[in-house]
């Protein structure tokens, strides 16, 4: 592919993501409405279509012809290419890195007061995961830093909750929150936030990515 096609393939990705975030943020309140929750998160995964659609040969070609504008010259046009190119891997490089500190930011805070579970309340966690078909059950500290419970790090999970967790909540409460927790885990969704982030990294220049 030529550099003029891989500006074209990028055009055309972000275009295809414009109009595919638009109409998946008008419809999740309708889908919400009609068939649940469940799928109206589901239909973030519509964004893994763009990428194959516009890697099609065809559109490939009709990206270098759009672009290939006859009026300028190739040293110009090279020079426009390359200038594209750059922003766009500064803009890439620019929010990964800002994406990246602010994870590594809150989790070294969360991590900076961790405590240990006692082996009572650690049984306890571990019910909750039989009954949400959760195995093994994941890492579990209390943080103080952490105002509500939370699921963080995606390659060894970690069940964050706050010091005053089994205090403040009833028994029922507690199930319930433990439940809706490890379900994130159970579905994957910390991975699938990894994905999404590298997204709205590489895709940057999109309006709406940050809905994703």
């Amino acid at each position: 592919m030529t550099l003029l096609g891989v500006v074209g393939v990028l055009f055309w990705l972000g275009v295809a993501y414009i109009m595919t975030i638009a109409i998946i943020l008008l419809a999740r309140p309708v889908v919400a409405r009609l068939a649940g929750t469940n799928w109206a998160y589901a239909l973030w995964g519509v964004l893994l279509v763009p990428p194959f659609a516009t890697l099609a040969p065809s559109t490939i070609n009709d990206s270098v012809r759009i672009w290939n504008y006859p009026a300028l010259s190739v040293s110009a046009t090279d020079i426009i290419l390359v200038a594209l190119l750059g922003l766009w891997v500064i803009g890439v490089l620019a929010t990964g890195s800002i994406s990246t500190w602010r994870s590594v930011h809150v989790r070294r805070g969360v991590q900076s007061s961790f405590e240990a579970l006692s082996v009572k309340q650690m049984s306890q966690i571990e019910q909750s995961c039989t009954r949400a078909n959760v195995f093994p059950a994941p890492r579990t500290a209390f943080s103080s830093s952490c105002s509500s419970p939370a699921v963080m790090n995606g390659l060894v999970p970690t069940l964050v909750l706050p010091g005053d967790f089994f205090q403040k909540y009833s028994p029922r409460e507690r199930n319930l929150i433990l439940h809706h927790e490890l379900v994130h885990l159970r579905r994957l969704d910390l991975v699938w936030n990894l994905m999404f982030r590298s997204l709205r990294c590489l895709l940057w220049f999109v309006p709406f990515i940050s809905h994703c």
